[in-house]
């Protein structure tokens, strides 16, 4: 499986070079970056300067007013200035998570906040730990409950016009339960 997915995702859904889409790719090359620090057990894993120069231009094309380009900056520079992964760069990863949670970016977030839990560790910081893996469970229940069926289907507009004309709010009723009675419930158990 490929690490951070859904920025893969999310960037083939966009429009090639938008704000939008710079913006996601910024963070998907700090993402990528953080994880070079991460599984650096041999010097060929850690990043290079090819790669640091990469990822620095990339947050530099994120538009000035936006505020994850300051976030992703102090990720970039927590994690280059310590070339490890420690308890500050994953604040900082946290604060991320938290600016994408804002924009409505669930998806997104919920890998950053993930990817905190994973780096995170208990033994020296169990609070950290405890929010990263916290929010990501939050924000992962909160999109599955926003993706279910409602338990009864709305009624079509055409529906809602002709019985409008007569004013006739039995006939709307009458629809509902019928169409109720055909419909599976929506809890079983």
């Amino acid at each position: 499986m490929i690490r951070h997915q859904v920025y893969f995702d999310t960037l083939g859904s966009m429009k090639e070079d938008s704000a939008s889409w710079r913006s996601v790719f910024a963070g998907l090359s700090v993402l990528r970056l953080v994880d070079a620090y991460a599984d650096a057990g041999s010097p060929a894993n850690q990043a290079d300067w090819a790669q640091l120069h990469n990822v620095r231009a990339a947050i530099e094309a994120v538009g000035e007013g936006n505020p994850v380009r300051g976030v992703l900056t102090s990720v970039f520079e927590q994690a280059t200035k310590r070339s490890a992964i420690d308890d500050t760069v994953c604040t900082a990863l946290m604060a991320y998570g938290r600016a994408l949670d804002y924009e409505a970016s669930w998806s997104l977030a919920t890998d950053v906040f993930s990817t905190v839990a994973k780096l995170a560790r208990p033994e020296r910081n169990a609070r950290l730990a405890v929010e990263a893996h916290t929010a990501a469970m939050a924000i992962g229940t909160f999109q599955r409950e926003r993706t279910r069926k409602p338990p009864i289907s709305p009624i079509p507009l055409a529906i809602v016009r002709a019985c409008w004309g007569s004013r006739s709010v039995s006939r709307i009723r009458t629809w509902r339960r019928e169409t109720c009675r055909k419909q599976k419930p929506f809890l079983t158990t």
